[in-house]
Formats: C-alpha cells, sequence, structure tokens
C-alpha cells in the first residue's frame, strides 16, 4: 500500500509550495476581516487615540477590505503587506509622519504575519483533506485486494481510485503479460480509447525507458510519436513490473491543471500495487498448478505401482526376486512376470528414455503390449517383434525408444530363451564368473524391424541372470563419477551363493554406498533369477 510516510510527504511538499504563493483569494480575505473585527476595531481606536481620522485596510487588487473613519483629504500614511495589500491611515497634516509611519509598518507585519498563519492553516488542513481521502481510497484498494476478485475487476478499481484522487478526467491500464505485443487496455470510464495505437506506443515508452512520464505539454510527449492532435493535452504514466519486467503501464490523462510530483509518487505507488497484485496471482495460479500437477503424480505414481508385479513366480529350479525405485513420482523403467504354456515363465525388464509422465505412459502401453504378444507367441524374438512393430511410430513421434530384455525360462530343461534390445546392463553369472550379456540390436523405437535375436543359455545351478536399469551404473557420488559396470560384476560374484532377493540387496547397497547420499538422477529396477536344485 502507499505507506503513510508518503502521503504526509506529498502533503508538507505541497503546503511548502503553498506557502511560497504570495496570492490570496478574495473569499478568505474576507473572512479573515470578519473573523477579526475585533481586532481591527482595536486598531482603530489605537490610531484614533493619537489623532488619526480614517483607517482602511485594501486588498491585493485595490478593493476595499476594512474601513473606517474619514480619510479625504487628509494626509495619508500606508504601509504594504507583502501578497495581502495595504493598509492606510489618514492623519492631520501637522502630525508628526516618521514614529506613525514606523507604528504603521509593524501592525501591516503583525497582520501580514496573522494572514501568513491562516493560510497555511487553511492549506494544511485542505492537504489533510486530500491525504485523508487518498487513505480512504488506498483502504478501498486493500479491501479489493483483499477479495477474491479477479485481477482484472482489481486493477479497474485501482484505476478508477487513481482517476478520482488525482483529478483527471480519464485512465487506462494496458496490459501485455505475455510480451506478445498484443495490449489488453482497462479503461476508466469505460470507454474505448480514441487511439487504438496510443496504448501500444505508451507501453513501447515505458519499456524502453522503465520510468514514469510526467508530460503537461505536447513537447513533453514528443518521445510517444503520436499523430498531431494528440488525443490528450496531458498525460501521466507509470510502468507495472512483475519481477521486474515491465508487463504494462498505469495511465492518466488530461487532468485539469497539471500533474505535479505528488500525482507521480501517487501514480508510481498505485503502479506498484497492480504489479504485487499480477504478481501474487501469477504465484497463486502456479501454485495451483504444482499442486494439481503434484496430485495427478501422485494418482499415476500408484497406478504405475499398482503394474508392477505384487509377488514373484514360484518356478521349479529358479530363485526369483524384482523391485523397482522411481527416481521421480513416476518413471519409464518397469519388470514383471508372467506365466507362460508349458510352465514356462516370462521375465522383463524395459527402460523407456526420458523420465516422468511421458516415460510412464509408454512404461504401461509397453507392458500392456508385452503381456498380450508373450503368451500367443512362440519366442521372445517374436512376441517384441510384433510389440516394435505396434509402437514404432508412436515412438518415433515422440521422439522416444524402449531398451528391453525378454526371456522365457524353461524349468524343464533349464534353459533360458531370451531377446536383448539394445539394454544395459544384463549380467550373466557362470562357472564363477559375470559377464555382461550385450544388446544385438537397437531398442525399440529406432527401427520399423526388429534387428534382435533369440539367444538361448543352459543354466546350472548356481548360475545367475541379472537384470538392471541404467540407474544402477550410472549412479553418481557427489563428486560426479558414475559406478559404472564393474562394480556390478563384483558383487554379483562375491554374493553369487546368496538367494536372489538377498543378491538384489546386495548391488542396492552398492549403489547407495557409491551415492553416498546423492539424489537419484534415474530410475532403478533390478531382476535376479537364480537357477537352484530342484528339491528331492
Amino acid at each position: 500500500m502507499v505507506s503513510f510516510f508518503l502521503m504526509n510527504y506529498n502533503a508538507f511538499e505541497r503546503a511548502h509550495r503553498w506557502l511560497l504563493d504570495k496570492t490570496l483569494s478574495q473569499k478568505m480575505l474576507h473572512q479573515f476581516v470578519r473573523q477579526n473585527r475585533a481586532l481591527l476595531r482595536k486598531l482603530v481606536t489605537g490610531w484614533q487615540a493619537i489623532g488619526a481620522e480614517g483607517f482602511a485596510w485594501y486588498g491585493p487588487k485595490g478593493e476595499s477590505l476594512y474601513v473606517a473613519g474619514d480619510l479625504m483629504q487628509k494626509m495619508l500614511l500606508q504601509a504594504t503587506l507583502a501578497g495581502f495589500g495595504r493598509l492606510v491611515v489618514a492623519f492631520p497634516d501637522d502630525q508628526p509622519r516618521l514614529p506613525v509611519q514606523k507604528m504603521l509598518e509593524a501592525q501591516a507585519s503583525m497582520l501580514e504575519s496573522l494572514l501568513r498563519r491562516e493560510r497555511e492553516l487553511e492549506q494544511m488542513t485542505a492537504e489533510l483533506m486530500r491525504s485523508y481521502d487518498q487513505l480512504v481510497a488506498m483502504y478501498n484498494v486493500s479491501q479489493v485486494f483483499r477479495s477474491r476478485l479477479e485481477p482484472e475487476a482489481v486493477l479497474l478499481s485501482l484505476l478508477e481510485q487513481a482517476v478520482h484522487l488525482t483529478g483527471a478526467r480519464r485512465g487506462c491500464i494496458g496490459l501485455d503479460l505475455e510480451g506478445s505485443g498484443e495490449v489488453r487496455v482497462l479503461t476508466y470510464p469505460e470507454d474505448p480509447p480514441e487511439d487504438e495505437s496510443l496504448t501500444a506506443r505508451v507501453l513501447a515508452y515505458v519499456r524502453r525507458t522503465g520510468r514514469v512520464l510526467l508530460a503537461n505539454a505536447p513537447a513533453h510527449y514528443a518521445d510517444l510519436w503520436l499523430a498531431d492532435p494528440a488525443p490528450f493535452q496531458r498525460i501521466a504514466v507509470a510502468p507495472i513490473r512483475v519481477t521486474e519486467t515491465v508487463v504494462g503501464f498505469l495511465g492518466l490523462f488530461d487532468k485539469p491543471t497539471d500533474f505535479e510530483a505528488g500525482d507521480q509518487k501517487l501514480l508510481s505507488a498505485l503502479a506498484d500495487e497492480g504489479g504485487a497484485l499480477l504478481e501474487r496471482d501469477r504465484l497463486y495460479r502456479e501454485l495451483v498448478a504444482r499442486e494439481r500437477m503434484q496430485r495427478e503424480l501422485e494418482i499415476a505414481a500408484q497406478i504405475q505401482t499398482g503394474l508392477l508385479p505384487k509377488t514373484v513366480p514360484q518356478v521349479p529350479g529358479a530363485d526369483i526376486a524384482g523391485a523397482s525405485y522411481p527416481a521421480t513420482e513416476v518413471g519409464g523403467d518397469f519388470y514383471d512376470f508372467f506365466t507362460l504354456p508349458d510352465g514356462e515363465v516370462g521375465l522383463v525388464l524395459g527402460d523407456v528414455t526420458s523420465k516422468g509422465v511421458p516415460a510412464a505412459l509408454f512404461m504401461a502401453v509397453t507392458r500392456a503390449l508385452l503381456r498380450a504378444a508373450a503368451p500367443i507367441h512362440t519366442s521372445p524374438r517374436a512376441a517384441l517383434a510384433w510389440v516394435n512393430a505396434d509402437l514404432y511410430d508412436d515412438l518415433s513421434e515422440a521422439g522416444m525408444f524402449v531398451t528391453l530384455f525378454l526371456a522365457r525360462y524353461r524349468p524343464a530343461e533349464r534353459e533360458l530363451v531370451a531377446v536383448n534390445a539394445g539394454h544395459s546392463p544384463v549380467i550373466l553369472y557362470q562357472g564363477g564368473e559375470a559377464r555382461l550379456w550385450e544388446a544385438d540390436g537397437p531398442p525399440l523405437g529406432v527401427l520399423p524391424e526388429l534387428l534382435s535375436e533369440d539367444q538361448t543359455v543352459p543354466l546350472a545351478p548356481g548360475d545367475l541372470l541379472v537384470l538392471l536399469s541404467d540407474g544402477f551404473n550410472e549412479a553418481r557420488n557427489p563428486a560426479g563419477e558414475m559406478l559404472g559396470v564393474e562394480p556390478l560384476l563384483e558383487t554379483v560374484v562375491l554374493h553369487a551363493g546368496e538367494s536372489a532377493a538377498e543378491i538384489q540387496e546386495a548391488l542396492l547397497r552398492r549403489v547407495a554406498e557409491h551415492a553416498q547420499g546423492t539424489p537419484a538422477s534415474d530410475d532403478r529396477t533390478i531382476v535376479v533369477l537364480k537357477s537352484v536344485r530342484r528339491p528331492a
């Protein structure tokens, strides 16, 4: 709000300026005479006591303000009241002049001092009333600001107060919040602007200069490059800023008298209030949007969590574990298990490029397609080729792809048939050694045809298949260093004798030790399949 100090400063500034003015209204002089007749009669009595025959007070234009006695054909002595007229005293011709003249000048000085105080009091009273009006107006503005009206309604109220407080005949607010060049105009009174280019020119001016324009003559607003004649005589404009950026202006036009410094300060204060309102509205809308997005992400996370397996399949000769930890509310990693004909089990781990909602959407679609394709195709490659054909156009258009490892485990043969479409790292542990299972083709969505082929790997008791997303090997420590693949291979070898769940936890601990509390920048998903001896 415009501070009380600012309004009082304006009041005293104007009072000081008025005190320097040498003129006084006829109304006030006559009012002073009426209110001080007793004093004037005492002056007359005093002059009569020393032989004066007449006394008069004439105003600045020679008009009679107070006359007593006979002033005709007498010796006249007079003294000037600076800015307030003159005193005249009539004496017989033989009256000594010098002492009497000094006394008359002393009385004139006394009256002049009284009149100056009277004038100061009157003008200070008027300014206090003006300040009171400003306070009431700003209170009204503050009440409107606290309301739940739309910003446009509040700005119109602010504009109305600016017009009334300054005495301008009309005003307008021009806004271009997006910087598009299309200026939204609010006017008071609500008449359309006479010159549609005026608002654009004024906004361009305040954006270029960043300062208030106070112009009371055409030469003062020549920088606006208006058509001749201009659609106004006087103009006062203040920029409206949001986060230090000029987004509009508050303008007043055709005040009957010149715009003054006090108008400029008031206009600037109101423009600042307008900017604060717009900033508050922007922050509120952003907060609402963030809260809505946060709630939507929470719902999406719940849905995505619901898509992950609740349990791991119980397969003779196999120990299986899996888990997924998104870096944000939702992610693009996923894993799944599904039952296939002949007692086989399918397992998959995929990683959609990017993060957030788009990745989560493609994750859900890919999972659904895989669940539909895996049971009806004879091999992982055939199922994946069908999924790629279905997803290729959508992934290409979105500029995204999906790395994916799909396997069928055949318990009877202790055999793993799998296809690796661009996914890494995949770790195969056999014979006491761990190695990477390299991809032999690009991810889904890169090409319309799937280039990866099925690979068949026999699994002896103790062999391991570990599927990881790149959130493991690309995990960074506070120095920004990535973990890499080698520590993961070492961890698998070190814990190969443990259960699938224990191996999973060991790998997660290894990543956490490296990160040292650094937040994960990517999702971390893991699936472990360990070949074990069948119960006797």
